[in-house]
């Protein structure tokens, strides 16, 4: 039987108290360097983080990890409000907060912050409307589509060589109007991660509108990141190996998500 939104929150609901349950003891005379740690994060990624309806607040298991994990160093962190991703990034990278729970990597990335062990992982690709698929081989075969992706989005090689095609590719800043373009016929595809895109799915759509370009699929590691400057940051060891110990739930989570 296909599980509904409603079966994977449920999921990924017990699964986080499993993961919550994990506290492995970890102390240090330093401890007291990293006691008010200030987390921060994108405002949604499922399956990893989610709105909590309209409060400006989030709930998922990469928040739960992050505060567990400092939690297991006696700090008693707080998770900071939502802001502009841009904003979150360079608070990141002066100090003004201590750790981005989920991230993706790069060279300009690792040079700015340090990252954990990669703890999940996340899918991205082309998407069409049902019945409008084209064949996939290589980003070249999008040269003579037109698409969208939002304007937040750090795509991915080998998808980002998209970018070098032209005008043919156009950033969107509100989430709703990506489905309604493509929807609408205004364009052929969107470059997206997948599993954001299946749950985000606005009520006048269903999943089986679009269409997910299997051929066309990258699979990214997604990490936690820490501020060179924080004082949290002597402690990427012992985050490692909190991270470690939950590695089968957080796999488990990740397989639910997936699922049809």
């Amino acid at each position: 039987m296909p599980l509904t939104r409603s079966m994977k929150v449920l999921g990924t609901i017990f699964l986080s108290i499993s993961i919550c349950q994990i506290l492995l003891p970890i102390t240090s005379l330093k401890a007291e360097e990293c006691a008010t740690p200030i987390i921060s994060g994108p405002p949604a990624w499922p399956p990893f983080v989610f709105p909590k309806n309209d409060t400006g607040e989030r709930w998922g298991v990469a928040i739960d990890i992050s505060q567990q994990v400092f939690t297991s160093i006696g700090a008693k962190n707080s998770v900071d409000t939502i802001k502009p991703w841009k904003r979150v990034l360079r608070d990141l990278e002066q100090g003004k907060i201590d750790l981005i729970f989920a991230l993706l990597v790069s060279k300009e990335r690792r040079d700015k912050y340090i990252y954990t062990d990669a703890w999940a992982y996340d899918t991205y690709g082309v998407v069409t409307l049902k019945g409008k698929e084209f064949k996939y081989s290589s980003v070249e075969d999008l040269r003579n589509h037109s698409g969208a992706y939002y304007a937040d989005l750090r795509i991915p090689k080998p998808l980002n060589q998209v970018f070098e095609q032209g005008k043919n590719f156009q950033s969107i800043k509100d989430v709703a109007s990506l489905y309604k373009v493509l929807h609408q016929g205004r364009v052929d595809y969107l470059i997206v991660s997948v599993p954001s895109f299946v749950w985000f799915i606005p009520d006048q759509y269903r999943k089986n509108d679009f269409s997910v370009i299997k051929e066309s699929l990258v699979t990214l590691p997604v990490y936690m990141a820490l501020s060179r400057k924080s004082p949290c940051a002597q402690f990427i060891d012992e985050i490692n190996v909190e991270l470690r110990a939950r590695k089968k739930i957080i796999e488990e989570m990740f397989e639910l998500n997936n699922k049809d």
